[in-house]
């Protein structure tokens, strides 16, 4: 079933164009917008595969004022805040007028998988019309074949419409007919990233891969983020299949490829297997080298640290919020930090491992220049504020005890926890990582708790309190 938004103000056309969509799929589901208000407002409430557009509508419905400048706004609307939907434009004026656009606007792809392509932008004239039905059941055949891809979750995997269509065009785009997909990340800020296992006709798995979500700018955020990963050695990183910028309304989606095994990140581990926490976390470093090896030095206000991952808008705000009066003052202090390439969002969601508990690091939009410690103290706090955590819901009283941060072998009475410090602290060492910068790049991490809804707040300010403290000592 396709859903189809018809933007025409002539009831007597949008019967024709109605009975058209109708005859290619009957059971296609129809919305009729007959002005440029109600046509914004009813794709900003639903979900449609395909826009079918006339230009010169009025503003409002039943109105004497179409113009062609009314139907340019919805196009352009769309564009920009639904730029995953193709747009077929149906119009009775000159090609002339809009063919730059179209040309500019339009990429032919595989939007709906299946083996043919489709334009993202098309026009036809009206005059024309008798190759509507035609084009209309190209686009509806390619819908319903899509919509036959079965997505199977597990229980602690909720998609929405756009993921959930997103996923059914990676599968066809795989040659697929079926996909399981299960969450691998998605924390307080970021994108969320599945792990799709597809498979074909036969029950044959073809393909094993990620697929991280978010809008068309992350997704290209992300792409030109890759010349950075591409720097450590091959096996730190799944190998990018492709970039998917249709179909899925105003979401976009990246895939990567995935080897066989990689089914635990290192949250699984601290929880069930803290044996191996400490050559993975060793491995953490290994496949961190060239990044190391890269580095320089630089002196920087604790300030300029907390801006690589708070801005001083948030900072201000978080401040009065929480009577923090201390910032200004503590955040003036330099610091001398190692600063190289970093993941920039290394929690332990975002390290997958391998059979052999190698690890292999996904989630790319934050990969930038910055200081290392914030990788280190990043994967070390996410162990109590990130919601896949395995003491977020813990009491805060049994997590840790924040005056003796300093002494990871102290920190926690947790013996999985109390592990997972002290070899994220002695990781840190080895690379070179001095106590102030560690300091300051935990100070910031911290921070930037404050913001989310669901953080431990309390725990949050113990821990600042500690680190303001323990930055002299």
């Amino acid at each position: 079933m396709a859903r189809l938004l018809i933007v025409e103000d002539e009831e007597d056309f949008f019967q024709s164009i109605q009975q058209a969509c109708l005859e290619a799929d009957a059971d296609c589901e129809i919305t009729w917008a007959k002005s440029r208000d109600t046509a914004l407002l009813k794709a900003s409430e639903s979900f449609f595969d395909l826009a079918v557009l006339d230009q010169k509508i009025p503003t409002i419905d039943d109105a004497l004022d179409a113009h062609v400048d009314h139907g340019r706004a919805v196009w352009d609307e769309l564009f920009a805040s639904s730029p995953g939907m193709p747009i077929l434009i149906l119009t009775a004026l000159s090609a002339d007028d809009i063919i730059s656009t179209v040309v500019r606007r339009c990429k032919n792809q595989r939007i709906w998988g299946g083996n043919s392509n489709f334009p993202s932008v098309d026009h036809l004239g009206k005059k024309h019309f008798d190759q509507f039905p035609d084009r209309i059941a190209g686009y509806t055949a390619a819908i319903g074949a899509l919509r036959d891809v079965e997505v199977l979750t597990d229980d602690s995997t909720k998609l929405d419409e756009q993921e959930r269509r997103l996923c059914q065009v990676f599968v066809s785009r795989s040659h697929g007919v079926r996909c399981d997909v299960r969450t691998l990340s998605g924390g307080l800020s970021g994108s969320p990233v599945y792990h799709l296992c597809v498979f074909d006709e036969n029950g044959q798995k073809i393909q094993n891969a990620v697929l991280k979500v978010g809008t068309k700018q992350m997704v290209e955020i992300e792409n030109e983020n890759l010349h950075l990963i591409n720097r450590l050695p091959a096996s730190a990183s799944p190998r990018l299949l492709e970039s998917l910028y249709f179909g899925g309304k105003d979401l976009a989606a990246i895939a990567y490829q995935l080897a066989d095994g990689c089914n635990r990140n290192i949250f699984d581990l601290v929880r069930e297997q803290p044996d191996d926490l400490e050559a993975a976390l060793e491995g953490v470093s290994e496949q961190r080298q060239p990044w190391i090896v890269a580095k320089s030095e630089r002196r920087m206000t604790i300030s300029d640290i907390r801006r690589t991952v708070l801005d001083d808008e948030a900072k201000t705000a978080l401040a009065g919020e929480y009577d923090l009066d201390w910032l200004d003052g503590f955040e003036a202090r330099n610091v001398q930090v190692n600063w190289g390439c970093i993941h920039g969002d290394l929690h332990g969601e975002n390290i997958l491992l391998d059979q052999d508990s190698a690890p292999v690091f996904i989630d790319y939009g934050d990969v930038r220049e910055g200081p290392l410690a914030l990788d280190w103290m990043t994967l070390e706090f996410s162990a109590l504020f990130h919601p896949g955590a395995p003491a977020f819901d813990l009491d805060p009283c049994d997590r840790v005890v924040p005056s003796c941060w300093q002494d990871p072998s102290t920190y926690s009475n947790l013996p999985n926890l109390q592990a997972y410090f002290v070899r994220c602290r002695a990781s840190a060492a080895e690379e070179g990582l001095r106590h102030r910068e560690l300091v300051a790049a935990a100070y910031s991490y911290v921070l930037r708790q404050l913001k989310y809804k669901d953080t431990d707040k309390g725990l949050a300010l113990l821990l600042l309190q500690e680190l303001r403290q323990k930055f002299d000592e």
